[in-house]
């Protein structure tokens, strides 16, 4: 497991960052020579180089297996959603023997995303969706001015790119 402290800090070494999640613009997906990629669900799979996969449910990680051991970071909440709904019955560690089973060596990330608990030693954090996952880490990192942050496929529009998935 990797501390959110950690994950900041190699964030933080970043300046030319994609984002993309499976909305429609993410068809138009440019893949220039940027420092890092983030997908946001499925739509890791869009990209050329997987350095982090963002969830927020169970969902967010099945139908990756064939990408999951070049994943650098995985970065999920404590208890994942099932079906949209926060599930106690489920917790990080569902989604860590999955990845571990397609030989997953990155590190993990854990947040919290549960209004009625605290977890200390995680970030705690209010997120409607998992597009705005990585930017609550994002937003804490001391060079943000100087990123450049290239955004496809979130934000944009309620329909999903046909091709993911």
């Amino acid at each position: 497991m990797e501390s959110y402290e950690n994950f900041i800090q190699y964030l933080n070494t970043k300046k030319r960052i994609c984002i993309v999640g499976k909305g429609m613009t993410s068809q138009q997906l440019n893949q220039d020579s940027f420092d890092l990629y983030i997908g946001i669900k499925h739509a890791i799979l869009l990209l050329k180089q997987k350095d982090i996969l963002i969830m927020n449910d169970l969902e967010g990680i099945l139908g990756c297996e064939k990408i999951i051991s070049e994943l650098k970071y995985v970065v999920c909440p404590y208890f994942p959603h099932k079906e949209r709904v926060a599930n106690r019955n489920y917790t990080y560690e569902f989604v860590q023997k999955h990845l571990n089973r397609y030989k997953f060596t990155g590190k993990m990330v854990l947040y919290n995303i549960e209004k009625q608990i605290v977890i200390p030693k995680l970030m705690n954090m209010h997120s409607s969706t998992s597009g705005d996952v990585i930017f609550n880490f994002l937003n804490i990192c001391p060079s943000k001015r100087e990123m450049e942050i290239q955004l496809y496929g979130i934000g944009t529009t309620t329909q999903d790119n046909p091709h993911i998935l």
